[in-house]
């Protein structure tokens, strides 16, 4: 059977504000599992939610992957149970350690079959989106878990007020933050040429989607690795407000 060939590059930067980086990030090519973590807390605190989150989410999903074959079981359900794991000692470390208190981190994974299939999930504000460079059309794949986007879907805000909106960064759904959560999935097929792209809010908080779009079709920049490490640095010329982490592959195949 023909297996799904893969580049990928990442990259996480602190940005030109923030004094450390809170964002976490996990890069597996054999089993095609990624994963960015982007923690909350002030400190040192979201540092180590995102790094739980990251460690906890790669570990659960690695030993399965190491025993099943992702076509033949619903993936889904390990996404969200990993979650629910992650979820579970984040709260926990906090009870034992009181200084940490009030950290959670957004989480967004992605998961490659060896026939191309897409399983993705996230909670927070961390996005995925797919790229298609012929048509030059940019799709997000996840679900902003965000206050603003509560208000956009009860028909309360329109999408020129959500841009801007004072009480765009208020998050509703992060993991650490409450013991019942309902992160998003999604499932597609992952196309030949077609790139993915996976990033926390510090690269979305300074580029819109048509901005990213443009980068990604630049031809000035050919390589994966070129255009993961142009979308970081034009975050940071805009100002890079915040800790800026991308996850970029392409579907170059199959052999």
């Amino acid at each position: 059977m023909k297996s799904i060939n893969i580049q990928s590059c990442s990259k996480t930067d602190k940005g030109r504000i923030r004094s450390n980086n809170e964002d976490s990030l996990y890069c597996n090519d054999t089993l095609k599992l990624f994963i960015i973590a982007d923690g909350m807390g002030g400190h040192s605190a979201g540092e180590i939610a995102s790094k739980i989150a990251i460690n906890t989410i790669s570990n659960f999903l690695g030993q399965k992957l190491e025993k099943i074959d992702p076509e033949e079981f619903h993936m889904n359900d390990f996404l969200l149970e990993s979650l629910s794991i992650a979820n579970s000692k984040i709260l926990e470390e906090c009870i034992n350690n009181h200084s940490l208190k009030g950290m959670g981190t957004t989480a967004v994974i992605v998961l490659v079959s060896k026939k191309g299939n897409l399983y993705i999930a996230n909670i927070g504000d961390s996005r995925a989106y797919l790229i298609d460079n012929k048509i030059e059309k940019i799709s997000r794949l996840t679900k902003d878990h965000t206050l603003v986007e509560e208000l956009y879907d009860q028909g309360v805000i329109s999408t020129s007020e959500k841009k801007k909106h004072p009480l765009r960064h208020i998050i509703t759904q992060a993991l650490g933050l409450m013991s019942n959560i309902r992160p998003f999935i999604n499932e597609l097929k992952f196309s030949v040429d077609e790139y993915l792209l996976l990033c926390s809010d510090g690269l979305t908080e300074m580029l819109t989607d048509e901005e990213i779009l443009m980068i990604l079709n630049d031809v000035n920049y050919v390589s994966v690795e070129a255009k993961c490490n142009r979308l970081v640095e034009t975050a940071n010329i805009k100002g890079g407000v915040d800790n800026i982490s991308v996850i970029l592959l392409k579907n170059i195949g199959y052999n």
